[in-house]
């Protein structure tokens, strides 16, 4: 019956209008809150989305994001399609069972928050059918994509979409099989070391090792205690996790033996940055995560701040549902932490290599105030010495001095010894004289014989002269004068006795 169809349009009638008697159905704009017809898809490629409303709410942030994405670079081309081309058209499966009114109070809500198309009908679908038959809808959503022709384009991209998100477009079969090998590398290894994972597209898996037990304890007991929270059930999202190396230690080594040989095997640069993205993650003492949104690895993780983001789930759980979904939520805030923890290691390091600075700054100070002391050391002792010296010079130079003193006393007493040595030299000269005179003048008056024998020998004091006085002669003189006569030419006379 699809074939028969003209175009998308007319697709979408079919399905929601099987009869021209059936009114016809209104399509809410989410961008400008208004209805409009199915014209409004003419000449574009419709993604379609079913879903029963059990589990349409839970969808519509993610349906949100892609809206937004393909809004972003509209005109740009990309494998020769332009973004402006495709629509987003959410189309709820409402069951007999349900009730109409609560179906459409229920879609009032779904309307504050809805950004792409949504079909405005709250009975079961005149082609719900061709729907189950020719899309094969089961009841889980289905995500169909048509060309503007009305050919089916994708059967199902759900899971494509799901995994990739805007990587995905514009959402064939064969954009699924090229974005697979961006991290086939990264499988093949965990095939290589048999550790069994099970892809699924709306399977989130945690995979993470490292030498560090503490984290990898944490991070365990944190991911089993949100898989089960009511917010991840409501999103209908599945969460596991796989310690590497935990039955087998060994496993480790080969696991980065095998990325190592990948890299060596130069599987393009995009690849190549990737693998030494992880590589990088093998010096992390904290340990490493890689979380994968089926096989789309979606993050290449520190283990700090990814146990620390998973730790915090019950602060950012609400955005979960009102925004793009887990793994979008998740790495918003693991970016957050992320840049946290950098900023504080960041800081830490900063206020470290202050330290040392600081450190290195008062050592710097220490030995310049030591090298100060020890100038000032040396100062003192050079000070000290010359003070010596110029102590010891004076008192060299006052025993100089002293000797001199001591040499001129001993000069001086010299020469008053010699002065008084020639002074009595003089004296006993002028003694020797007086004396030589003395006896020429007896000699001159010389006395008879028996006058001789008369005179008494008078004794001359030995202090005047030294020697015996010649007898005083008698004769005819008076006493008196023969004193004076024998005195004569020592002494003046005492008398003019002349």
């Amino acid at each position: 019956m699809f074939s028969q169809t003209e175009d998308v349009v007319s697709m979408l009638r079919i399905l929601c209008e099987p009869t021209p008697k059936f009114p016809k159905v209104k399509v809410y704009d989410g961008k400008t809150k208004t209805r409009k017809g199915f014209e409004v898809f003419m000449q574009k490629h419709v993604v379609l989305y079913f879903s029963g409303f059990n589990s349409i709410d839970s969808e519509i942030s993610f349906l949100n994001y892609i809206h937004k994405k393909l809004e972003e670079n509209p005109k740009e081309a990309v494998k020769g399609f332009k973004k402006e081309e495709f629509k987003i058209l959410c189309i709820p499966i409402v069951d007999n069972k349900d009730d109409s009114a609560k179906i459409k109070l229920r879609f009032e809500t779904l309307k504050k928050y809805i950004k792409c198309y949504a079909v405005e009908y709250f009975s079961k679908l005149p082609g719900l059918r061709l729907i189950k038959e020719e899309l094969n809808y089961t009841g889980k959503p289905i995500m169909p994509v048509l060309t503007p022709s009305g050919d089916m384009m994708n059967e199902d991209a759900m899971d494509l979409i799901f995994q990739w998100g805007i990587e995905a477009f514009p959402f064939r079969k064969i954009d699924g099989e090229d974005l697979s090998l961006k991290w086939r590398w990264f499988w093949d290894v965990l095939k290589k070391l048999k550790i069994r994972i099970q892809l699924d597209g709306r399977k989130y898996i945690f995979i993470y090792g490292g030498n560090n037990r503490g984290w990898i304890q944490n991070l365990a007991l944190a991911l089993d205690k949100i898989k089960g929270h009511e917010t991840i059930e409501r999103a209908d999202n599945v969460i596991e996790h796989y310690q590497l190396g935990k039955n087998d230690p060994g496993a480790i080594y080969r696991f980065w033996k095998e990325i190592e040989i990948k890299k060596a095997s130069n599987l393009g640069s995009e690849i190549q940055e990737k693998m030494e993205s992880l590589l990088y993650l093998k010096g992390d003492p904290h340990g490493w995560v890689v979380l994968s949104k089926g096989s789309n690895v979606k993050i290449l993780g520190h283990m700090e701040p990814m146990c620390e983001t998973v730790m915090d789930f019950e602060i950012w759980k609400d955005k979960v549902l009102q925004k793009e979904g887990f793994d979008i939520t998740l790495k918003e805030y693991y970016d957050a932490k992320l840049k946290e923890i950098e900023a504080q290691k960041l800081k830490e390091m900063e206020a470290q290599k202050l330290k040392q600075m600081e450190a290195q700054k008062f050592k710097e100070m220490e030995a310049q105030k030591l090298k100060e002391m020890e100038a000032q050391k040396l100062k003192e002792m050079e000070a000290q010495k010359l003070k010596e010296l110029e102590a010891q010079k004076l008192k060299e130079k006052l025993k100089e001095m002293e000797a001199q003193k001591l040499k001129e006393i001993e000069a001086q007493k010299l020469k008053e010894l010699e002065a008084q040595k020639l002074k009595e030299i003089e004296a006993q000269k002028l003694k020797q004289m007086e004396a030589q005179k003395l006896e020429e003048q007896e000699a001159h008056h010389k006395p008879n014989d028996d006058d001789d024998a008369k005179v008494k020998k008078v004794p001359v004091d030995a202090t005047h002269t030294g020697k015996t006085l010649p007898p005083f002669r008698s004769p005819k003189k008076s006493i008196c004068e023969q004193i004076c006569s024998c005195i004569k030419g020592i002494f003046k006379p005492c008398c003019s006795c002349d």
